[in-house]
């Protein structure tokens, strides 16, 4: 069972000034949980029912803490909580050279669902990294965790301001935006050696992103 400092301690990393004060963020359900175990993230606690210890608890059984599923129920951000929550530990950010890689930045985008999912995309296409521009929304925060189905234990992933990212990359990057004009995502081959920006949900790309991109591209609605 759990105590109530760790109940409160749990709750709190909804919050990400808590979230960066202890290092810690939250993972829920079996298949994004199963991610992060499977690629060696530090768990700190993982809180199951004893029928899902049962079925999948394989690693960091010596962190396992079995309670009821009504315990789990408040602990949990979802409306349906599944039977499983993992309380894992930061990995540092690592910096990122994007020479002969293909990869995503993000330009503000602060809907946590959408960041989820983009991350997600990115793996299925087999981008290389990740980079966040100040003002996206944070990686680990309950929302972007659940969205990206647990594709965040799979990435490289870097967080800053994004000019500078930007400046730093090779004269030869090819640096792509989103823009409601453009060539064709889907009908344009993108080279091996570039970065791909996603702007802001209701304004776009900012003009001082905009500045570094060489080609611009459109993204059109299904199914055109």
């Amino acid at each position: 069972m759990l105590s109530k400092s760790q109940i409160k301690l749990y709750k709190s990393l909804e919050k990400k000034k808590f979230r960066n004060e202890t290092l810690l963020f939250v993972a829920e359900g079996t298949k994004t949980v199963n991610e992060f175990i499977e690629n060696n993230w530090e768990i700190e606690a993982l809180i199951a029912t004893e029928e899902w210890a049962k079925k999948y608890s394989k690693k960091s059984i010596n962190k396992l803490i079995i309670t009821h599923y009504e315990e789990i129920q408040k602990l949990s951000f979802q409306k349906t909580p599944q039977e499983v929550i993992a309380i894992i530990r930061q990995k540092e950010y690592k910096k990122i050279n994007p020479l002969n890689k293909l990869g995503i930045a993000l330009d503000n985008i602060q809907d946590s669902g959408n960041v989820g999912t983009i991350i997600r995309t990115a793996l299925w296409f087999g981008l290389d990294y990740l980079f966040f521009g100040n003002g996206t929304a944070d990686i680990f925060s309950p929302k972007v965790v659940q969205a990206s189905m647990g594709a965040i234990a799979k990435i490289a992933f870097n967080k800053g301001d994004l000019a500078s990212f930007l400046s730093s990359s090779d004269t030869n990057t090819t640096i792509y935006g989103t823009f409601m004009e453009g060539d064709n995502v889907f009908q344009t081959k993108l080279k091996q050696n570039g970065i791909l920006i996603m702007g802001n949900e209701g304004n776009g790309i900012s003009p001082t992103i905009e500045r570094f991109i060489n080609k611009r591209l459109y993204i059109p609605p299904f199914p055109n």
